[in-house]
């Protein structure tokens, strides 16, 4: 599914060549390059987590964990992103433990960042720990009603 999914929109007849044009497209479209991956840059995979949390017991979520390894497999293994420089994340939420486990079961030095610090009940990860999203001050579009409505992760 994930391979037709890269494959049907790029005209590419193999996953590394799908994912070849997608960064040289993207390369190409804002910033004018002509190059596919770079080595050392960190490739940000934004997860939405709005039913998650870190007490949650059940398995809904919008992001299910196995999809997410699906990705995080594809830019490892056919995109040639180091472990290291993907960073799976959701900045307004606390990941739970069955993605995070699942993810740093097959590639434990992936970045995970999120809400806030770790938490007591969240696994831990002898490589890397789960980072936590900093703010800065964004454009007020709330009236001056929520001081968070401004912010913006960095």
């Amino acid at each position: 599914m994930v391979s037709v999914a890269l494959q049907s929109p790029t005209g590419a007849d193999a996953d590394v060549d799908a994912w070849d044009k997608i960064f040289r497209r993207f390369d190409q479209t804002p910033r004018k390059l002509e190059r596919g991956y770079p080595k050392g840059e960190v490739v940000a995979v934004k997860i939405n987590l709005n039913n998650s949390g870190t007490r949650k017991k059940d398995n809904l979520c919008d992001a299910p964990p196995p999809t997410v390894l699906v990705v995080v497999r594809q830019l490892v293994n056919k995109a040639g992103v180091p472990e290291e420089n993907v960073l799976v994340y959701d900045v307004k939420r606390q990941f739970f433990s069955a993605t995070s486990t699942t993810l740093w079961s097959e590639f434990p030095n992936i970045r995970i960042l999120q809400d806030g610090p770790a938490r007591r009940e969240q696994p831990r990860n002898p490589a890397r720990e789960i980072e936590s999203a900093h703010w800065g001050e964004g454009v007020e579009f709330s009236a001056g009603r929520f001081r968070e409505a401004k912010l913006v992760a960095k």
